[in-house]
C-alpha cells in the first residue's frame, strides 16, 4: 500500500506485533505514536505505556483554529489517501517552535511523506479507543508551548483515562528533540522504575 493510503488500524497491527514479540513490553509513544499507545493499551498488549504529547482518540478533538487554518491546503491530499508533505514553514510554526533555530533544517530534512488517511482519521473522522479496556499505568505528558497538540488537549486525553497530566514548562510539540529533553527522559525512565510490577524488567519498545 502507498504510504498515502495507510490506515492507524495498519499502524497498529504493527506495533501489535511487535509489542507481541516482545511480550507486553513498556511503551513510550509520542504524537500518533501516543494514540498507537493507547490503542495497545486497549488491546492488552502492553504492561505500561508513556504518552507523551500524544494524538487524542475519538471524542478529543486534535483540530485548533491554527492547525485548522494550515491544514486547508493539504485537504486534497487528505481527502484523497495520497502522501502528505507538510511545507518547512508549516513544520516550523506548528512542531518545531521550540526546536532552536539552527537544528530545525536537519530535523525537517529528515521527515518522510506521511498518510492523508491517517491525518484524516486523525483529525477529521476520530480514531476510537475503548477506555474502559484501558488497565495498565499510563503516564500523560503534555507541553506548555505544543502548538500541535495543546496542553489542554493534553490533559482531557488524561483525563479521559482517569490519571493526571505533567506539562513540560518552554517546551513544544517536539520536546522529545528540544534542549532540556534529558529531563523528559529522566522522567520517563524514574516513572517506568517506580511501577509496582514486574514491568521494569520488561523490554522497552519505542
Amino acid at each position: 500500500t502507498e504510504i498515502g493510503g495507510v490506515s492507524i488500524d495498519d499502524y497498529v497491527e504493527d506495533a501489535a506485533l511487535a509489542a507481541r514479540a516482545l511480550g507486553r513490553p513498556l511503551v513510550v509513544g509520542h504524537s500518533m505514536g501516543g494514540l498507537l499507545a493507547q490503542r495497545l493499551a486497549a488491546l492488552d498488549l502492553v504492561e505500561a505505556a508513556a504518552l507523551i504529547t500524544p494524538a487524542p482518540p475519538r471524542g478529543i478533538t486534535v483540530m485548533t483554529w491554527e492547525l485548522a487554518v494550515r491544514q486547508l491546503k493539504y485537504l486534497p491530499a487528505i481527502f484523497a489517501s495520497r502522501p502528505v508533505q507538510p511545507s518547512r514553514e508549516d513544520v516550523r510554526a506548528l512542531v518545531m517552535n521550540r526546536v532552536p533555530p539552527q537544528d530545525q533544517d536537519e530535523v525537517i530534512d529528515r521527515l518522510v511523506a506521511d498518510s492523508g488517511r491517517a491525518g484524516r482519521e486523525l483529525s477529521i473522522t476520530g480514531v476510537p479507543v475503548d477506555a474502559s479496556r484501558v488497565h495498565c499505568p499510563l503516564l500523560v505528558i503534555g507541553a506548555s508551548d505544543d502548538k500541535f497538540i495543546p496542553a489542554k488537549t493534553v490533559a482531557r486525553i488524561a483525563t479521559r483515562y482517569g490519571v493526571a497530566v505533567r506539562v513540560m514548562a518552554g517546551h513544544g510539540h517536539m520536546v522529545v528533540l528540544e534542549p532540556g529533553w534529558q529531563e523528559l527522559a529522566g522522567l520517563v525512565a524514574d516513572w517506568f522504575a517506580g511501577i509496582p510490577s514486574d514491568a521494569a524488567n520488561h523490554p522497552v519498545a519505542p
